[in-house]
């Protein structure tokens, strides 16, 4: 009895060190047990899109066939995109990530543009742009940042008029994008049309309105100086 004991007690010592096989195996658990790293995924914007649902998607060699509920595909232009006479999308403009409600020229060949988009060309610019003749986008940027949405605009000399469905009436540096201080014309209401006349701005919509100097008011369209 004790003799077995004892051999018991010799075959029950302290643990000895794993070999190399378990030590291998532990590391390979581990490894497997780690978290993977996830590859980012970005949307390829060369690609051509349709105007409807694709259903099903075949690639062959260099060519992607395409089939579903569509009746055009064509270039991915964004929310703005030039034509040429024959109606075709002509490139040099950048890319707009969303929709532009609202454009201008910026008397230079470029435009001032809004909409509800936040990029242009992936830079970041929110609901408000300025893109140049050449394609680019400008450093312009509106400070502060107008309230609400942009409704139209107007440009006339040095000046952007913007109009917003949060019923605000402002005019910026069409250089700096600072806001032209001392001029804020009292609106209540949607202005949905701008039009500049000389040093006259004609403003039309669903508004009421008072100007100063002299005071009067009015509803439906207001001539304010600029």
């Amino acid at each position: 009895m004790n003799g077995r004991q004892s051999h018991d007690s010799q075959r029950r010592s302290p643990s000895r060190p794993p070999g190399v096989p378990t030590l291998l195996l532990l590391l390979l658990l581990a490894l497997i047990a780690r978290p993977g790293r996830v590859m980012a995924q970005a949307l390829d914007a060369s690609l051509w899109v349709t105007d409807g649902d694709v259903r099903a998607i075949a690639p062959w060699g260099n060519t992607i066939y395409v089939g579903g509920d569509f009746s055009y595909i064509g270039a991915n232009t964004g929310g703005m995109v030039e034509l040429d006479g024959l109606g075709r999308a002509r490139s040099g403009l950048p890319r707009v990530d969303g929709n532009v409600t609202a454009s201008v020229s910026d008397g230079a060949g470029g435009w001032f543009i809004a909409g509800t988009f936040t990029h242009v060309a992936g830079i970041a610019r929110p609901g408000l742009a300025r893109v140049l003749a050449d394609g680019s986008v400008s450093a312009w940027s509106p400070s502060p940042a107008p309230s609400g949405s942009v409704a139209c605009l107007e440009h006339q000399g040095t000046r952007l008029f913007v109009a917003t469905t949060a019923s605000t009436l402002v005019a910026y540096d069409d250089a700096t994008g600072a806001r032209v201080g001392g001029w804020a014309p009292a609106v209540t209401g949607l202005v949905t049309a701008l039009a500049v006349n000389g040093t006259t701005l004609f403003a039309g919509g669903s508004l009421s309105f008072t100007i100063t100097s002299p005071p009067s008011t009015g509803t439906g369209i207001a001539a304010i100086n600029t």
